[in-house]
């Protein structure tokens, strides 16, 4: 972005078309000479009070909750109780990654006792 001129009011913000990714952001002064018999050097000078740059974000990734076996954003005794039903072959898990509290791959009833000292702890293993 390019600034023109004296901003009106004092600020000046400028909306970029598109993303652009950069390590810095470089504010130099214009080539030539001033002609406003302001600058008696002959040189034209810059003055920033202030440069906010707002990147957009990128779409979060989904939150995984270890414990969040029915995905309702909490870690309650509903999730061993689901996490029970799914051991017993009365429920059936799409995402079975939230009840592999021990992260070996396999879920089976040593994640189901860790999840119920989770909600026991209150949220917290270990």
């Amino acid at each position: 972005y390019t600034v023109s001129g004296v901003p009106s009011g004092g600020m000046q913000y400028a909306v970029l078309d598109k993303p652009v990714k950069a390590n810095y952001v470089r504010y130099a002064t214009p080539d030539g000479k001033p002609n406003n018999g302001v600058n008696p050097d002959n040189s034209f000078c810059c003055n920033v009070a202030e440069i906010e740059i707002y990147a957009a974000r990128e779409p979060a990734e989904p939150e995984i909750l270890l414990g969040d076996v029915n995905a309702d954003k909490s870690v309650t005794a509903a999730d061993v109780v689901a996490l029970q039903q799914y051991l017993l072959g009365g429920l059936i898990l799409t995402d079975t990654s939230m009840a592999d509290m021990d992260g070996d791959g396999v879920v089976d009833v040593f994640d189901l006792g860790l999840l119920k000292r989770m909600v026991i702890q209150g949220g917290k293993l270990g």
